[in-house]
């Protein structure tokens, strides 16, 4: 049995993509091009792509891995909010005999060249149900997911990512909290600035650090939560830098939509900014990011 028709069943590979290969509509909001028919709060574009791909190098350095798990030899592996498929391609080159899936709601790439030959992404929005068979992976891994989950539709994503884990298979999450710790008050408003978007999208953030309480819930045995404390600013050396390059890049993609929803000047946003980058070498403000992961039972 191939590899397609193993995680999508017997279904020939054209029908299945002309199910699930539906590109999700796009408006654009300021400059920036964002999806008209998700929670998803940032946008979907080039730039997002080049901040996405930095994204998963910084958070490579700051867990020091691309994976806490104790996986061995998988099989396939599925990766739920694929993003550029940076962190699928990389999984791909590590366990070169395993068969690597990334999903999201539209690919974002500008360059495939970089992909594995055991790398496959396929188009699809995991709040609607994902397109495999049950117990078709080793390995599902999510990442920074938070502001694009409403709050009551956790229990059951999390339930559709271990319907396609295998028995003894791991899940993964990685999330990261809004509000920096030891933060100044424009660093606070920005925080509460992005809450006040998600919540009218139905996400709240304030779960993030309940993740391994999350994953127990869903079913999970051997649950393991880790936390690690990023620094924000050059302050930080190498990793506060990257962090926050990271952060400024997301405030920009963010702006059309908190200006537009907050009745906040693009100025007011800017300068707000400006303010913060002050306090990060002032306050040497740190943000959080968790990790939980856990097994499927036998």
């Amino acid at each position: 049995m191939n590899f397609l028709s193993r995680i999508f069943g017997k279904q020939s590979q054209q029908q299945k993509e002309d199910t699930i290969f539906s590109s999700s509509p796009l408006e654009v909001l300021g400059e920036r091009q964002v999806l008209t028919d998700a929670p998803y709060v940032l946008p979907k574009d080039t730039q997002e792509i080049s901040r996405l791909d930095f994204q998963h190098f910084l958070l490579r350095q700051a867990f020091q891995s691309n994976y806490l798990s104790p996986i061995t030899q998988p099989k396939d592996i599925l990766d739920v909010g694929a993003g550029t498929g940076r962190w699928a391609d990389e999984m791909a080159q590590v366990f070169p005999q395993a068969f690597v899936t990334g999903c999201d709601l539209v690919e974002q790439t500008t360059d495939k060249s970089f992909k594995q030959p055991n790398y496959r992404f396929v188009e699809a929005d995991v709040l609607k149900g994902l397109p495999f068979r049950d117990r078709s992976f080793d390995f599902v891994h999510q990442r920074l997911l938070f502001l694009a989950i409403p709050a009551h539709s956790w229990p059951s994503e999390l339930l559709e990512l271990v319907r396609v884990a295998r028995p003894g298979g791991w899940i993964e999450l990685v999330e990261s909290e809004i509000q920096a710790r030891n933060a100044g008050p424009a660093t606070q408003r920005m925080g509460q600035w992005i809450i006040e978007v998600s919540k009218r999208r139905g996400i709240d953030s304030s779960q993030v650090p309940n993740l391994g309480t999350y994953l127990n819930n869903a079913g999970l045995q051997n649950v393991v939560t880790r936390s690690v404390t990023v620094p924000m600013g050059q302050w930080g050396g190498r990793v506060g830098s990257m962090m926050a390059a990271n952060i400024n890049s997301a405030y920009q993609a963010m702006k059309p939509l908190i200006t537009s929803q907050l009745g906040i000047s693009p100025e007011e946003y800017e300068k707000n900014i400006l303010l913060q980058h002050q306090e990060w070498e002032e306050l040497h403000p740190t943000s959080v990011f968790y990790a939980a992961y856990g097994q499927r039972p036998h």
